[in-house]
């Protein structure tokens, strides 16, 4: 799947093909909400979920290294050093 073959599903279509097909890459919070960061194929997505309201309120698609910046502190290497 592309990139932009992801962006043409609507949010629910895009949220089960994330769990369906994404690798799980990160989590994060940030006050009432909680982000969780998958790669599909050569691109990678943020589900945005907030808690207070029980639902998905974004769903970000991208394949720049600027989103990732959040999620790279989070990340141990250790093992790989």
């Amino acid at each position: 799947m592309t990139l932009y073959e992801f962006k043409a599903l609507s949010m629910n279509e895009q949220a089960e093909t994330t769990w369906h097909q994404g690798v799980l890459l990160g989590f994060r919070e940030q006050d009432d909400r909680h982000m969780v960061l998958y790669r599909i194929d050569n691109f990678f997505v943020e589900i945005q979920y907030h808690t207070l309201q029980n639902e998905i309120t974004h769903i970000v698609s991208f394949i720049s290294d600027e989103p990732l910046k959040p999620y790279l502190d989070k990340i141990d290497i250790s093992t790989l050093l």
